[in-house]
């Protein structure tokens, strides 16, 4: 793979993550407020921080995984 002048595919990479991003959101947030059972807060800021809440859920629940899967033993328990 030849350098990547200009940073222009870490850009392109970039701006594509940010629209994946942006549209995943927009769909879970229309699915969820188009159940019957109106599970979405209809607070933007509270549904702000129901996203916040699940995303640092999820990422403390990865680096616990890795700490208890590493195949050299150092584990964290």
């Amino acid at each position: 793979m030849a350098p990547d002048e200009h940073g222009r595919l870490g850009t392109a990479l970039e701006e594509w993550r940010n629209r994946a991003i942006t549209a995943f959101v927009t769909g879970y947030r229309e699915t969820m407020r188009n159940t019957n059972m109106s599970l979405w807060p209809s607070d933007p800021h509270a549904a702000d921080a129901l996203i916040d809440f699940f995303l640092l859920e999820k990422v403390l629940y990865d680096i616990e995984d890795e700490l208890l899967h590493r195949p050299n033993g150092c584990a964290f328990r």
